[in-house]
């Protein structure tokens, strides 16, 4: 197998197929508001989202505290240079290596989606909980990909036995059922898993895939989440 066949298999890619596939079949609106914070995470304020919204009304969301190679965006990317153009033009940029502008690839990405889904009349369930509305039941092991300290004291309540990958040392180790590791291996022995959708920014979805291929669910949680399921 050579590379470049290797490159057609990701979940990426798999994505920019689907939604090049909708660019060549029916024409998408363009882009009709975009809003672009400069991150500022803080003790005190909410986690912030960019917004990339077509003018049919659909919109895409994006993580907007990824870290420094987010600042600037706004300057980067000016509303007046994006309004008005087709989304696709963002949408490649979802295969940059830069987070930052993968971030804003993929809000292009889930805001085409959502204007699929609108045209369809496709209308996906609504979420029941926090947590991808898995099935919990007693002797379940759950895996997580990133520690989400709103989902882990849930989960925590619950009684749930838990496993965190997590690279930030902060959180490595083990306190009332939830064990915090970097190894994403151990992901094999959960019968459950969750994820953000971060783990398309960084590379590592396909990764964790093969870790979890063998588990009873798998989901993948969050706004950012919003591009074709499956």
């Amino acid at each position: 197998m050579n590379n470049n066949r290797k490159q057609e298999l990701t979940i990426k890619n798999e994505l920019l197929e689907l939604v090049e596939r909708v660019n060549q079949s029916c024409d998408l609106p363009p882009v009709g508001r975009v809003y672009i914070p400069e991150p500022d995470p803080g003790p005190d304020k909410n986690t912030e989202f960019g917004i990339i919204a077509l003018q049919d009304g659909s919109a895409g969301l994006y993580y907007a505290w990824l870290g420094a190679s987010q600042q600037g965006m706004s300057e980067r990317f000016p509303a007046l240079d994006v309004v008005g153009k087709s989304p696709m033009s963002l949408v490649r940029y979802f295969n940059n290596t830069d987070e930052a502008e993968c971030s804003l690839g993929m809000a292009a990405i889930n805001a085409i989606s959502q204007s699929v889904f609108r045209r369809a009349g496709y209308i996906p369930d609504a979420a029941g909980d926090s947590l991808g509305s898995l099935d919990l039941h007693d002797g379940d092991h759950i895996g997580m990909v990133g520690y989400f300290p709103s989902l882990i004291r849930r989960l925590r309540e619950l009684g749930t036995r838990v496993t965190v990958i997590e690279k930030k040392e902060k959180f490595i180790g083990t306190e009332g059922g939830i064990t915090v590791v970097p190894n994403p291996e151990l992901l094999r022995e959960c019968n459950k898993v969750l994820s953000t959708a971060s783990t398309l920014l960084n590379n590592t979805i396909d990764e964790i895939l093969e870790y979890v291929k063998d588990a009873e669910s798998v989901v993948i949680v969050g706004p950012t989440a919003g591009f074709f399921p499956d």
